[in-house]
């Protein structure tokens, strides 16, 4: 039986915190690592910032901790570890299930560099686990 509360709360902590590293620690790293992304993310790959679709990129984040949420309620994984553990598996689980195919699909069929291609790749590695380890932590709360 699926726990909304539980799956609604760490989905929510987990989308925002994975919106925060993002948005304010991993975007502007890579700025300083790979400059020229900038004019990429301005050129013509992207819808235009006016354009109401790109409003989902805001609640992107939090869509991808609902999901990670739901899926982690419903199968419980690797129940015998810690809640570290068990958050960080998870985290690089999903990870390789969506993150990766995702991003050979866009390497393949966007007009992206590599180096666009590689910095989400990197920011999905270090959001997914900690988003893993805050939904982990969330399900094992007792009084929600």
């Amino acid at each position: 039986m699926v726990n909304w509360k539980k799956v609604t709360m760490g989905g929510v902590v987990a989308g925002v915190a994975m919106a925060v590293i993002g948005w304010f620690v991993m975007m502007p790293l890579f700025q300083m690592m790979f400059p020229e992304l900038m004019a990429e993310y301005e050129g013509c790959v992207f819808r235009p910032w006016d354009d109401p679709w790109m409003s989902y990129m805001f609640v992107h984040p939090l869509v991808i901790g609902l999901i990670m949420a739901f899926v982690f309620n419903l199968f419980q994984p690797f129940k015998k570890k810690s809640f570290i553990e068990r958050g960080l598996y998870y985290g690089l689980a999903f990870w390789l299930l969506y993150s990766v195919p995702g991003m050979l699909v866009t390497m393949s069929s966007f007009m992206v560099s590599a180096e666009m291609v590689l910095s989400w790749t990197i920011e999905f590695l270090i959001e997914m686990p900690i988003a893993g380890i805050i939904i982990a932590k969330a399900a094992e709360c007792k009084n929600v």
